[in-house]
């Protein structure tokens, strides 16, 4: 299974997802119908790390050993525009996410988050993949779920969790296939005479 840390080092080192460790490539379909990719950073990622407000004083203040400098050998990677006029700078390492936001195929949206008064980490998570504010009633489904029920998506796999199971965000969903690696999955039952389809698989085994 791709661990958070592979996935976070593929990424920002520019390798393409053809390249993913654990023999596994991401494939599309061959209809070249929209592929929707959710990764849900369970152990969350530090943000004024990733996206460094490095100009900022306060920031520089408060984080004495932590903050990414604007100059320097070690300097974050500089990011076209300003949000309320600071400037930003990625993560030094992150050259193949700076290579993509240059190239217009990536957006950073900043200052988003769940507004929540509760400090439990499951909680909110579980609110999250829900879509659940506070004071709200917390939903039978995930919010993927619902996302996906509103968009009619086909296909003979049109849904497929990377995990040993589906998570909350899809929550009600029932099309869903869940498994930890490719070579790991089964079909079972008398009817199962053509495969083929399973080509468009969004894992493949190499």
């Amino acid at each position: 299974m791709l661990s958070r840390r592979d996935l976070i080092k593929t990424a920002a080192g520019g390798v393409t997802l053809a390249a993913l460790p654990a023999g596994l490539k991401v494939a599309f379909g061959a209809t070249g119908a929209p592929l929707l990719v959710v990764v849900f950073l369970r152990g969350a990622a530090d943000t004024l790390s990733l996206v460094a407000p490095s100009g900022n004083a306060e920031y520089q203040a408060a984080r004495p050993t932590l903050a990414i400098p604007a100059s320097g050998t070690a300097a974050g990677l500089p990011v076209a525009g300003q949000l309320n006029g600071q400037s930003f700078r990625l993560h030094p390492s992150a050259t193949g996410l700076a290579a993509l936001y240059e190239a217009g195929q990536l957006a950073i949206v900043q200052a988003t988050g769940l507004v929540s008064t509760n400090r439990s980490h499951f909680q909110s998570q579980d609110m999250m993949e829900k879509g659940q504010a506070d004071g709200e009633q917390a939903p039978s489904t995930g919010w993927l779920a619902r996302h996906l029920a509103s968009t009619a998506v086909s296909g003979h796999v049109p849904i497929l969790a990377a995990a040993s199971e589906a998570p909350v965000a899809l929550l009600g969903e029932m099309r869903a296939v869940s498994m930890t690696t490719p070579s790991g999955f089964r079909v079972s039952g008398d009817n199962v005479q053509n495969l083929s389809h399973f080509r468009e698989w969004w894992l493949l085994l190499e």
